[in-house]
């Protein structure tokens, strides 16, 4: 495996939130704990599991 860099850029959602952003293959990649927070779901991992396609996430680690 490759090393992997990460950026991360803050994208403002209706000037409250603040959402982690990371642009991989030219596609801007939302962190998805941060959009089940502003969404109120206090349980991420499960939000993702009964909401996302599994072919939409992607688990990326920061080295």
């Amino acid at each position: 495996m490759s090393n992997l860099s990460i950026n991360l850029s803050l994208f403002s959602f209706q000037e409250l939130y603040n959402v982690r952003t990371a642009i991989f293959d030219n596609n801007v990649w939302f962190l998805a704990n941060d959009v089940c927070a502003i969404l109120g779901y206090s349980n991420p991992r499960k939000a993702i599991s009964d909401h996302c396609k599994a072919k939409g996430i992607q688990n990326v680690t920061p080295l």
